[in-house]
């Protein structure tokens, strides 16, 4: 916990003006006991939150997802719109079902996948597939006549999440 905190304090670019605070140190020691618990094994990690002052069920409506898809990873909610690099097996007006789902999030709690979270998965409609801007890579050597141009265009998939599915975690008390 003293590591993760030092690196998240100092972010690269020197010590912070104010001192990492206790609630912090308390929320590393917690993560990484619960990740101790977990023992490399390929079960879930749960945090449970107390819910705040008018707190209604809200379930379905504020639950989030962060999903790995072409080596990338997207946070995704119902009704967001992703633009990510081609499916190419993706026809579009389909639905897929994201099932690399490596953390699910909600009002009550946050369940972190050692690597995938269980039975969470993630619906998609394929909207469309398209092509990004034109990128130029221009090279050139002065006074030497030689210059050389190519540009490419990236192949993507718009991808419309129809929601996100998963089990809520049982807690032994």
């Amino acid at each position: 916990a003293t590591a993760m905190a030092l690196f998240l304090a100092t972010r690269g670019r020197g010590v912070l003006a104010r001192p990492v605070t206790t609630r912090f140190n308390s929320l590393c020691a917690t993560f990484s006991r619960a990740c101790a618990s977990a023992a490399k094994s390929e079960e879930t990690v749960v945090f449970h939150k107390a819910p705040g002052p008018g707190f209604e069920n809200t379930f379905g409506r504020h639950s989030f997802a962060v999903v790995e898809l072409g080596g990338k990873q997207y946070k995704m909610t119902k009704d967001d719109v992703h633009i990510v690099d081609r499916i190419p097996h993706a026809e579009v007006g389909t639905t897929m079902t994201l099932d690399k789902v490596l953390l699910v999030g909600t009002t009550e709690y946050t369940a972190i996948g050692r690597p995938m979270v269980v039975d969470a998965k993630v619906e998609v409609a394929v909207e469309q597939h398209t092509h990004d801007e034109k990128q130029v890579a221009f090279k050139m050597k002065r006074r030497k006549g030689y210059r050389r141009k190519k540009g490419y265009k990236r192949q993507l998939t718009i991808l419309r999440v129809l929601g996100v599915e998963h089990e809520a975690p049982q807690v032994a008390e």
